[in-house]
């Protein structure tokens, strides 16, 4: 915990970033990963092995984007480094461990950027979720290939603590529409725009309690228009230990091709 509490306090933020949780998200995956790495391991490794393979298809090789960066846990940087002539890490805050691993490389830049569009004070009657999610492309220019993995289904969750149900239906909004909203923008953006997309994201979740009886099972992404996923697995994101009263998560993880006629719904 004094760690976390260290590297917050003195990995460079914007105050946008701080006031809306992202500095202390970004460091609490990054802890996260390290402690749980055995668990986490085959996740990692099926991300990278799908980022890759897409990768290696794209017939351009100019530039590619990773959208919420984050940690790097599950991005091959040094692969798609010797890939591409530059690499982009999009991101509101770039934690310790990506700030490490992109100074090693001369092509490898970092973009601050929330993707979410909030720094004018957070969503409202106003707030078009379809023209925000698209603007980083407006800053960066045009890129062959854009990475999403593993970040679909938390848009709406580090500004949803934020700004609670309560708030959102005070500012206009239905906490599941807006929800939707954001992740079909994405979805959109990634669809529509132009290169090439990579879009891998948790559709299922499933908490147990302490004797591995399942207590809830949802679908984050319930009221989205997408394809089944092509190739499908499990991720133990909290093993027994990491949540209150012994309980523990998995996720089931896929990738989307955006490309397949059914994506169009």
């Amino acid at each position: 915990m004094l760690r976390e509490a260290i590297a917050a306090l003195t990995t460079p933020a914007t105050r946008h970033a701080r006031r809306l949780g992202y500095v202390h998200e970004g460091i609490a995956i990054e802890a996260r990963f390290r402690r749980c790495y055995t668990d986490w391991d085959p996740h990692i490794g099926r991300c990278q092995r799908t980022i890759l393979s897409i990768a290696a298809d794209c017939p351009q090789k100019g530039r590619v984007a990773v959208l919420g960066s984050g940690p790097l846990c599950d991005i091959p940087l040094p692969d798609l480094a010797g890939i591409f002539h530059e690499v982009l890490l999009i991101d509101i805050f770039h934690p310790p461990r990506a700030r490490a691993l992109a100074r090693r490389f001369a092509n490898v830049r970092l973009v601050d950027h929330d993707l979410l569009g909030f720094e004018g004070g957070g969503p409202g009657p106003g707030h078009n979720p379809a023209v925000i999610l698209a603007a980083w492309r407006k800053k960066v220019g045009a890129v062959d290939l854009t990475i999403s993995a593993n970040l679909l289904a938390q848009l709406p969750l580090v500004p949803g603590k934020a700004w609670d149900d309560e708030g959102l239906r005070h500012r206009g909004l239905d906490p599941k529409t807006w929800a939707d909203r954001i992740m079909q923008a994405h979805v959109d953006d990634l669809r529509n725009g132009p290169g090439r997309s990579c879009l891998i994201s948790e559709w299922r979740r499933r908490w147990y309690d302490r004797d591995r009886h399942l207590i809830e099972a949802t679908d984050p992404l319930s009221g989205l228009t997408l394809p089944p996923p092509r190739e499908s697995w499990s991720w133990m994101v909290a093993p027994p230990g990491e949540l209150p009263g012994g309980a523990s998560l998995s996720v089931e993880v896929g990738r989307f091709d955006l490309s397949d006629p059914l994506s169009t719904g």
